[in-house]
């Protein structure tokens, strides 16, 4: 009876917890490189709320979710002085864990877990780069100068 019992209740916990949640979690880690490094990077999310503010290269850890069944999408810009600026989308997309509750999480894994705590969610890529531009020299304007003085006829 004990046995039965334990089967039970494991079985009961599969089904109302998401497989994303299980093997994913709420945040993600990712990551923020340049060339050249040390450039400044200030992250934003969908809301346009400054989240983070780091120096390449860095790691960040991110929430996945801007609400129920919403990915949070994240933009990074990357400056650095003599540099153009780069921009960066660290776009949240389901990910395959979310789809294995057809297997083991069951309905309320897929329909309330998952989408609740923004786990089926995953950035792509989660190692991003920058490749900055030097901003260019222009060449001073050549005047044309003469040695002589012009003389009015």
């Amino acid at each position: 009876m004990i046995r039965k019992n334990f089967v039970l209740v494991a079985l009961l916990t599969l089904m109302t917890t998401g497989c994303a949640t299980i093997f994913n979690g709420r945040t993600e880690a990712v990551q923020f490189r340049s060339t050249p490094d040390q450039a400044d990077v200030v992250i934003s999310n969908r809301a346009g709320e400054i989240t983070h503010r780091v120096t390449t290269p860095a790691t960040v850890t991110l929430n996945r979710s801007a609400g129920f069944f919403k990915p949070e999408i994240y933009t990074a810009v990357v400056t650095k002085p003599g540099f153009k600026p780069g921009i960066i989308a660290v776009p949240g997309k389901v990910n395959n864990w979310y789809f294995a509750n057809l297997v083991i999480g069951g309905v309320i894994g897929m329909l309330i877990v998952d989408p609740a705590t923004g786990a089926m969610f995953s950035f792509s890529p989660s190692t991003t780069e920058a490749k900055l531009t030097a901003l260019s020299t222009s060449n001073p304007v050549e005047t044309n100068i003469q040695d002589e003085p012009l003389i009015a006829p």
